[in-house]
């Protein structure tokens, strides 16, 4: 996606991040990063949020037509989830059920979700892109989820295997210029 957003980016050091910095926390009560600040003065926090913001007062990062929007939407926060369980895991967090007092593995979690990713771009393409040549911003989600999976947990799940749809799309994604770009050099 190239939105032709001209921003200001500002990198922060460590000591600005831990514990934040006044500065930082007075844009952003949690101290966390990312930080937008439009020129209207508001700050929008949280990844999710500065995305919507994007959107709606920028330029369109999800489909306009509600069902499309809707599942680009749903894909996205799938891909947010994934990210959640392979963090998780690799951190080697589990989560116990209050009720049950059972854990359930993040690797199944993990499948659980890709299945439904799998299933909704096998029938619902059109959420991950606008055109033959414009990503949708779920489309760039699941990318980075899917490359971070392979970076982090190849060992672990073979998602290929079983994602055929989601095989195919990620191959055609990762060919694009500026998603290689952003891969990391041994």
């Amino acid at each position: 996606m190239n939105a032709g957003v001209e921003f200001d980016w500002r990198a922060l050091s460590l000591q600005e991040l831990f514990p934040p910095s006044e500065e930082l926390q007075s844009k952003n009560p949690m101290g966390l990063v990312p930080v937008l600040e439009p020129d209207d003065g508001l700050a929008v926090i949280d990844s999710p949020e500065i995305l919507n913001y994007i959107d709606d007062w920028i330029t369109p990062l999800w489909s306009r037509e509600r069902l499309t929007g809707i599942r680009s939407r749903r894909l996205s926060a799938m891909s947010q989830g994934i990210m959640t369980y392979a963090v998780r895991e690799f951190q080697g967090l589990r989560v116990t059920s209050p009720l049950s007092g059972e854990t359930e593995s993040n690797i199944v979690l993990i499948g659980r979700v890709l299945a439904g990713v799998n299933s909704e771009i096998q029938n619902n393409a059109a959420a991950l892109c606008f055109d033959e040549n414009n990503f949708t911003q779920a489309a760039w989600d699941i990318a980075a989820t899917l490359d971070y999976l392979d970076f982090r947990m190849s060992s672990l799940l073979d998602w290929r295997g079983k994602c055929g749809p989601l095989a195919a799309f990620f191959e055609k994604f990762k060919a694009e210029r500026i998603f290689q770009d952003t891969r990391p050099v041994s």
